[in-house]
Parts: structure tokens; C-alpha cells; sequence
């Protein structure tokens, strides 16, 4: 009875069956590659070895910082003339270095002051020479309307229309009519960019739908001009109403034939 109760004492480990301390299921060997409890991994190195080596470690660190000390303090005069010639020397480099940086900055901001002042400048240039040539066109095309004169007498404004803009077309390269762009539909448009508005047999009520396009057609146009033809009102109406509208639309050029 003695016997079994010694064989059951003894373990073995349930892998390879070698004999193993009692509380581990595993050998050294198959601990390390099993899951196992905290219990079945126990640090093969005691408290006191950790204790050990921690004061250890520390005890290198300190001897370290105590050499450097030692190598300070032996060469102290060393470092202190050291610093005295580089740190000056440091301290010219960086300002040098930031006097080239500003010098630089500031050279970069002139050439950018440079250029947006010849771009203005060119854009100044550009829109008078633009100016000089609208206020050339729309003279030519005032003019030329005012040579025009009608075969007839027109009671209606489209037949009208028709014959002042094929006087027109023979003028002027591009000349367009009634076409529609955002909202605005001018009777003849040249070059794009100018609008001219015909009205006529001129009564009351046609000049009453003036304002609403002298409100909408510069949007979409440089010059707008308005033909007045067989004008039905006295001279005073007549230009007491366009006074009235010049003085709203001052831009808008009209023509009486």
C-alpha cells in the first residue's frame, strides 16, 4: 500500500512522460509550448534573482553617470573654452542664416509687387485699348444708323426691323437677329456685344417697355442703343420721357430717325 501511494505521487508530464515536480502537468520542455495556468509556467528565476539584477542594472547606470561626472569635471576647462568658441560661432551662422532667409522673403515679396503692379497695369492698358474700341464701334454704328433710311413707311416694327438689319449686316461682319440669351432677345445684335432695340410706329406705350429692357439687356451687352422710328408724340413729351430715362440709364444711346 505504501508503494501505491508513492507511484501515485509521482507525476510525469502528459506529453512525453518524463518526471516533473508535483503541481505542473507539463515538463520544462512542453511548458513553454502548452496553454497552460500561470501555475504550469512558473519563472525559472527566483524573486531574489530579479531583486538582484534590478540593483545591478541600476548599479551600471549610475557607475556611467558617474564616469561621465568624473570625465566632466577632469575636463571642465575643455568644454567651458569649447562652448566660448562654438556657440558664438552657432549664434553668427544663425543669424546669418536668418538674415538670408528675410533677404530672400523680401526679395520674393518685391518680385510679387513687381508683377501684379505690370498686371495691372496691363489690365489698364488692355481695358482702354477695349474702351477705345467700343466707343469706335458704337459711334460707327450710330453713325451708320443714322445714314439709314427706310424704302418706305413701315406700320409695322418686324418689317422695319428686317430692312435696318440687312443695312447692317452689309456693314458690319457679324450682325445677329432677335437672338435669345439669358432673358435678353434684342431686335439686332453686332459683334455680341452690342444690343439695339427698334420701336416704332413710337406711341406712349411703346416707350413704356423701354425701362424693362434697359434694366436687362446691359447685363448680357457692352452697348445698348434704342431706334425710334415714325414718332407719333410732340417733341415735348417725347423728350421730357427719354430725359426722364437717360436720367435712370444713362449709358443707353438713342436714336431718332
Amino acid at each position: 500500500m505504501d508503494i501505491n501511494i508513492a507511484n501515485k505521487k509521482k507525476k510525469t508530464c502528459v506529453v512525453c512522460g518524463r518526471r516533473i515536480k508535483s503541481g505542473y502537468k507539463y515538463c520544462y520542455k512542453h511548458r513553454v509550448t502548452k496553454k497552460t495556468d500561470i501555475k504550469d509556467m512558473p519563472s525559472d528565476l527566483p524573486l531574489m534573482g530579479y531583486v538582484i539584477a534590478t540593483f545591478g542594472a541600476l548599479g551600471i547606470i549610475a557607475f556611467i553617470f558617474y564616469i561621465g561626472y568624473l570625465w566632466v569635471m577632469e575636463n571642465l576647462n575643455l568644454i567651458m573654452w569649447s562652448a566660448i568658441i562654438i556657440l558664438p560661432f552657432l549664434s553668427i551662422c544663425y543669424l546669418l542664416g536668418n538674415m538670408r532667409n528675410k533677404r530672400i522673403k523680401i526679395e520674393e515679396e518685391l518680385i510679387l509687387e513687381k508683377k501684379n503692379k505690370e498686371d495691372i497695369i496691363i489690365e489698364k492698358e488692355e481695358e482702354a485699348e477695349r474702351e477705345k474700341y467700343m466707343e469706335k464701334t458704337i459711334n460707327k454704328v450710330v453713325e451708320k444708323i443714322k445714314q439709314f433710311e427706310s424704302f418706305k413707311k413701315y406700320n409695322k416694327e418686324s418689317q422695319y426691323q428686317m430692312q435696318l438689319g440687312g443695312y447692317l449686316q452689309m456693314q458690319f461682319k457679324k450682325v445677329k437677329i432677335e437672338v435669345q440669351k439669358d432673358g435678353s432677345r434684342p431686335d439686332i445684335i453686332i459683334n455680341d456685344n452690342i444690343a439695339i432695340e427698334i420701336k416704332g410706329p413710337t406711341t406712349m406705350s411703346e416707350l413704356k417697355t423701354l425701362p424693362d429692357k434697359c434694366m436687362r439687356y446691359p447685363k448680357n451687352y457692352e452697348e445698348v442703343a434704342i431706334v425710334l422710328f415714325d414718332i407719333q408724340l410732340s417733341n415735348e413729351k417725347l423728350e421730357l420721357y427719354l430725359n426722364s430715362l437717360k436720367d435712370i440709364f444713362p449709358k443707353i444711346i438713342i436714336i431718332k430717325k
